[in-house]
């Protein structure tokens, strides 16, 4: 990780870092795109580079621009609360309320009020209320939260994991709606291979609340989908889940060996060492006996 040493965010020194950490010279990342001076100058915050040069000087030195996002996300973190995508995660996983409410405190008392704040808001809240369910996100920022969704033409990264961590707060055929939405193939970013997995673990947040309240036929649908998609060999914990929504959606329909089989996958995860997943599957195992 690249930590941040100087008081500026500005790209073309966080570059210079970068390449230097990556053993390329100034002539060796500049290539046959732009001359090594008007590089330096980038370097040096003196001009900024057009964006096909700076995405061909971000090849030149093996870079992709999602790995320079994450690491530049990394490096201006101090200076943008909204950055806390790994923070959430972690608290949502240990069931740490009081560091999301820390979270929301501090997007609280942001004078940011942008569109992008809002929505953050609303995502911390959201998670909050799912681990507490005595916290009310209130009506009007569902709805503006809906709004937002509902009027997206393409889904990136950011939107599809803003809804998956908003899953609680949707009624179930507006979760359907949106789903369908986000598995359109005509969307512009559809195949990359870090949107795809988003996108898996959103459907998969869906089909808990879709199983949860009985509505099979939209669980089975998109069961169904994920079994025909390819899921890459290295995403056990999608494969997992998945299949554990399978065998519950089974037991649901009737299917009683299907308990013998989410038990038997709670076995194998205690057995792999994935203490916190078995709990989880042993929690929802204890609530259908």
């Amino acid at each position: 990780m690249i930590k941040n040493t100087s008081s500026s965010n500005n790209l073309g020194p966080f570059f210079r870092k970068l390449r230097i950490a990556k053993g390329f010279t100034i002539k060796e990342a500049a290539g046959d795109a732009m001359s090594p001076k008007h590089l330096a100058n980038f370097e040096t915050s003196r001009t900024n580079l057009s964006a096909h040069l700076f995405f061909s000087a971000l090849a030149n030195i093996n870079v992709t621009a999602f790995e320079f996002r994450n690491d530049y996300n990394q490096f201006i973190y101090e200076k943008d609360i909204t950055l806390f995508s790994s923070t959430i995660s972690e608290a949502f996983l240990v069931h740490n309320v009081v560091e999301l409410k820390n979270l929301l405190h501090k997007l609280q008392s942001n004078e940011n009020n942008s569109k992008k704040m809002e929505l953050e808001k609303i995502r911390c809240k959201a998670v909050i209320s799912y681990l507490d369910p005595s916290y009310v996100v209130p009506n009007e920022e569902v709805r503006y939260l809906r709004n937002y969704l509902s009027s997206l033409k393409e889904w990136g990264y950011y939107e599809i994991l803003l809804f998956s961590d908003c899953v609680p707060l949707f009624e179930l055929l507006t979760l359907s709606k949106f789903i369908h939405s986000i598995i359109m193939p005509t969307q512009t970013n559809f195949n990359l291979v870090y949107i795809k997995q988003v996108r898996i673990q959103a459907i998969l947040n869906c089909i808990q609340y879709f199983i949860k309240y009985n509505q099979i036929t939209l669980a089975e649908e998109f069961i169904t989908y994920l079994e025909n998609t390819d899921i890459h060999e290295y995403w056990t914990f999608e494969k997992i889940i998945l299949r554990f929504n399978r065998y519950l959606l089974e037991y649901k329909k009737g299917n009683e060996k299907a308990m013998l089989d989410m038990k038997k996958l709670q076995d194998l995860l205690e057995i792999s060492g994935s203490f916190k997943l078995a709990n989880e599957i042993s929690d929802r195992i204890k609530t259908l006996d």
